[in-house]
């Protein structure tokens, strides 16, 4: 063996005298110290935004309102507070009929007066906030005299006032906003974004992307353009009497060769991963082992490009045609890639059904694709219905959820934004009703961020989003005129169609899911690793009964189910979680399968049994 260890060395110190290596290893040093700068800090949200107001003209006219009542009141607090031209352009722009820039504009004077008020001292008044709702965080900071806060402080609590009568005319943002920074240098302005989230995005999406980058096609190309010459640089004479001159075996040689070109990618690439994994921890506070794990998972990739390689090498001798026919092998493996992707979702993924509803005497299904079915008894078949614009892959629907009442279906469309994340199509609701052949038809908006559809005891629709529990009372009139523009039939607008029932201050940040139990009709919302369980009471309305933090390595990514007495939770490692519903206390933990991802779970209708 030993010549074979000699050859391997000669192959490292010839990398070392062409000073190949040496030139990689600055090029990927310069990659990391480029990198190295970037990280991200909280930041306390204090000022507004454009686009924070649900209706701009509206939240105006409600300061006007309560100003002209002379009376103390928030409103009239804010608006005497207000520079007098901006309050005569406001006036002017929200008694007439607005469009386009003028209604920005709105908007934008609107803000601009709101993040004056932030920074000042006096704002606060004890008679106009009296009767306001306080939250414990604007309580502790007014509890304090108001010299004694900083300025940081101080805005917060502006900030806090400013909202607190407001709260349903402005969108939920958290308490605190990510600012990605380079090398303490603000980059951006603050993100609404919490630290989960932002985490969640640079592990799942950040880091992905750039590994993809970095090693599926820059490291890959570059480890072929480098150890293509190993092989044709063997069979010039002068290397090839030397290596012949010993007593060594061809065949072994050859491997040899190829292993000495794996070895000299395999250091680059370690020092580059390494470098990654470092960083990510040191700046982003993600340890994350998987990045590890990228090594040996390149390494075979490259060793199946690099055989090809050698082998074309061996065979024509040049290094030229070795890289290009690689390349060449490189794209067809791509599209042998692509069309398996085609086949699969046209035919493959129509036949997996993901969800299953019964419409009155007619059974509903959803597929793999997101595309909505209905069972033909005559055909023995599948029927596509509730038809949507645009291709049907990568997409999700929530529902369909059957109104027994108006005999339609109602459901919601999330398009796969890749590395995991979901973003809603559409902020209306999608309603197709059986007398008009299951078409779809564009309902009432959608709360802010829906992640679920459910029904109530009495059958109504629940929409569970960012900001809580909303219910259907009900739809437009299917009857009402609308307007007609180029041929487009536009919905005229007869206000929010859907009712806050759930507690007001719930923000619920994702990852998150939601259940009812069948039989009581209560509540279970997972939401950034806790578990709320809300009571059904009076009217319809929903009140939280308990709620408990699950340990932090639970925080992810979960499927949801509510039976009895008994919240479910399906975690990405494929543990279940039984909790109880009374005090959400851990009864067992189950593990059906060994490291295997829970997709679905449901409640039977009897609430006695979970699949």
């Amino acid at each position: 063996m030993r010549p074979y260890w000699t050859i391997l060395r000669d192959a490292f110190r010839e990398a070392l005298v062409s000073r190949v290596l040496w030139v990689l290893l600055v090029l990927i040093t310069l990659v990391l110290l480029s990198l190295a700068p970037l990280g991200y800090r909280m930041d306390l949200v204090t000022e507004f935004s454009t686009f924070e107001f649900r209706d701009a003209k509206r939240f105006v006219q409600n300061l006007r309102r309560e100003f002209e009542a002379d009376e103390p009141s928030p409103g009239h607090r804010i608006w005497s507070l207000f520079d007098q031209p901006a309050q005569e352009e406001l006036t002017s722009l929200v008694t007439r009929e607005v469009r386009g820039r003028e209604r920005f504009r709105t908007a934008q004077l609107l803000t601009e007066q709101l993040n004056k008020l932030v920074h000042r001292r006096d704002l606060y008044d004890a008679d106009s906030w009296e009767d306001a709702t306080i939250r414990s965080e604007l309580r502790e900071l007014l509890d304090r005299e108001a010299d004694s806060l900083s300025d940081l402080e101080l805005a917060r609590r502006n900030r806090l006032l400013l909202e607190a009568n407001y709260r349903d005319q402005l969108q939920s943002r958290p308490r605190e906003s990510i600012i990605i920074t380079y090398a303490m240098l603000d980059m951006t302005p603050g993100l609404p974004l919490t630290k989960s989230q932002m985490d969640s995005l640079i592990e799942r999406v950040a880091l992905t992307l750039l590994m993809n980058l970095l090693l599926g096609w820059v490291a890959l190309i570059a480890g072929i353009l480098v150890t293509a010459p190993i092989i044709p640089q063997m069979f010039q004479p002068g290397s090839l009497h030397l290596l012949l001159s010993k007593p060594v075996s061809r065949s072994l040689l050859y491997v040899t060769r190829v292993l000495g070109g794996c070895a000299f990618v395999f250091v680059c690439v370690t020092y580059l991963v390494v470098g990654l994994w470092i960083i990510a921890g040191w700046r982003f506070g993600i340890w994350n082992q998987g990045m590890l794990k990228c090594i040996p998972v390149f390494l075979f990739l490259f060793v199946i490009y690099y055989v090809v390689s050698a082998l074309i090498g061996a065979i024509w001798r040049n290094a030229v045609v070795a890289v290009v026919l690689t390349i060449a092998f490189s794209f067809l493996c791509n599209a042998l890639n692509t069309s398996k992707g085609i086949i699969e979702s046209f035919f493959v993924e129509p036949l997996r059904i993901v969800n299953l509803v019964e419409a009155g005497d007619t059974l509903i299904a959803v597929d793999e694709r997101g595309v909505t079915k209905q069972w033909n008894e005559e055909r023995r078949d599948w029927d596509d219905i509730f038809l949507n614009n645009g291709p049907p892959g990568g997409v999700r629907t929530l529902g369909p959820v059957y109104d027994s009442e108006g005999d339609r279906l109602m459901a919601a469309r999330l398009r796969n934004a890749g590395f995991g994340g979901m973003v809603m199509m559409g902020s209306n609701l999608q309603v197709a009703v059986r007398d008009n052949g299951w078409q779809r038809t564009d309902g009432p908006s959608l709360p802010r961020g829906t992640f679920a559809l459910l029904q109530d005891a009495d059958g109504k629709l629940l929409a569970i989003g960012d900001e809580g529990v909303f219910r259907l009372d009900r739809l437009p009139d299917d009857d009402s005129p609308g307007v007609s523009l180029f041929g487009f039939q536009l919905p005229m607008a007869s206000g929010p169609e859907f009712e806050r029932v759930g507690p007001a201050s719930m923000n619920l940040n994702s990852p998150a899911a939601a259940a009812r139990e069948p039989a009581s009709g209560n509540l279970a919302i997972y939401h950034e690793g806790i578990v709320d369980v809300l009571r059904r009471g009076e009217k319809g309305r929903y009140e939280n009964l308990v709620s408990r933090e699950l340990p932090s390595e639970e925080n992810d990514n979960v499927v949801l189910a509510y039976a009895g007495e008994t919240v479910v939770v399906a975690r990405t490692d494929g543990k279940l979680l039984l909790l109880n519903e009374e005090t959400l206390e851990p009864r067992t933990e189950l593990q059906p399968v060994e490291r295997s991802q829970p997709r679905f779970l449901s409640a039977s209708p009897d609430g006695n049994q979970v699949a």
